[in-house]
């Protein structure tokens, strides 16, 4: 999701040039952000699967691969954080 304070930031609008600049790719390994379950963003888990999947289809019509084939891709999920949460000036509690 783009930050309108932060655009650049948008892995979505950079990956083709990213793959392009890097090819051939043998093997890309995709990291789920947890920056997409934030508050401002507003999104459910649904939103957030779209949202892989639109990078899939990139990775996958990319023809960033050898010989122009796609990219084996993984997709790796962050570990789950139970029993902390965060205060406003950044202070960690327990939750």
């Amino acid at each position: 999701y783009s930050d309108s304070s932060k655009p650049w930031k948008n892995g979505k609008t950079y990956l083709h040039a990213a793959l392009h600049s890097q090819a051939p790719v043998d093997i890309l390994l995709l990291m789920l952000g947890t920056n997409d379950v934030k508050a401002k963003y507003a999104v459910d888990e649904s939103a957030i699967g779209m949202g892989i999947d639109d990078l899939l289809q990139i990775i996958h019509s990319s023809q960033a691969g050898r010989n122009k084939s796609e990219p084996r891709t993984v997709v790796i999920a962050p570990p789950v954080i139970k029993g902390i949460a965060a205060r406003q000036d950044g202070e960690m509690i327990d939750g």
